[in-house]
Order: C-alpha cells, then structure tokens, then sequence
C-alpha cells in the first residue's frame, strides 16, 4: 500500500510492481497500515474517518470519535486495526467493527503492535505505555520530550 498525500490517494501494487488497485479522493491523509489479506487501511479528513480498503476496489468509512485518530498500526494475527487518538484508543475488527476502546489516554501519537507478546504500545507526548490486548497497563516508560513514533522488535 501507498499513500500519495498532496494526491489525495492510495494504492496498492503487486509484487511484480503492478497496479492492483488505486482509490482517489482521500483528503487529509493522516496515516496508512497495511491489513491482512490484501486490506489496506488510512486515516483521512485529518483523523476524523478511518477506511478500509480491499484489493478488489471495496472500501468501509468508519466515523471516529471526536477526538479523531492519529496513528494506526494492524494486529497481523487478528487483522484488528488499532488507532491511537487525542484520548481514545480503539481495535477495530477487519469487518470495521469496534472491539475495544479505551478511553483516558491523553496525547496517544503513536502505536505499534507486537504481535508475539500481544501487547499494544501507545506513544503519548512524554511517555510510553506498554499494555495488554485487553488494556491492562504494565509499564509506562517517561522522560520523553516529544514521542513521534514507535515500533516493535519482538524478538528482542
């Protein structure tokens, strides 16, 4: 999957760099996350929608709470997206419905999944937290001055 940003669109090729597919008209592009099975899913209208995509041309709006999404990462086990908000954090099922959400999270950024541990990291201004699936917290590492991103080595 591609996002062109200023375009307004994404794309999928193949692996013999062929295009599958292509969808115009996202404005306020925000994020990407590839799915399983061929799903593509992206933040538009700057958070406030989250959208899957299929490979076949299909694709489901799914309206975001208020404080809109900031980062998505996929679960390749259970294909669930996860998009981190201003103060929501919410696993949505491939079928676009929602699984979990917890709320009370402020700032979340960022978010990455590890998929051998099954726990969810959320970057949120000046820390860290590390969670359960289920959304018991473990750790929350601070100090940080202005988290952009995470991503999860689980093998380490």
């Amino acid at each position: 999957w591609i996002a062109d940003e200023v375009a307004g669109r994404a794309l999928l090729y193949s692996i013999e760099n062929k295009q599958i597919v292509e969808f115009t008209g996202l404005d306020g592009i925000g994020g990407l996350a590839a799915g399983l099975d061929g799903q593509g899913w992206i933040l538009v209208e700057e958070g406030e929608t989250l959208i899957r995509l299929d490979r076949a041309g299909g694709l489901l709006r799914l309206q975001l709470p208020a404080a809109g999404g900031r980062a998505l990462a996929v679960d390749r086990v259970t294909g669930n997206c996860w998009v981190a908000g201003a103060s929501d954090i919410i696993a949505y099922s491939p079928q676009g419905n929602a699984v979990i959400q917890w709320s009370g999270l402020d700032g979340g950024r960022a978010i990455a999944i590890d998929e051998v541990q099954r726990r969810v990291w959320v970057g949120a201004g000046s820390a860290l937290w590390k969670f359960t699936m289920e959304g018991q917290q473990l750790v929350r590492l601070g100090g940080f001055v202005n988290l952009f991103g995470v991503e999860i080595n689980p093998g380490i």
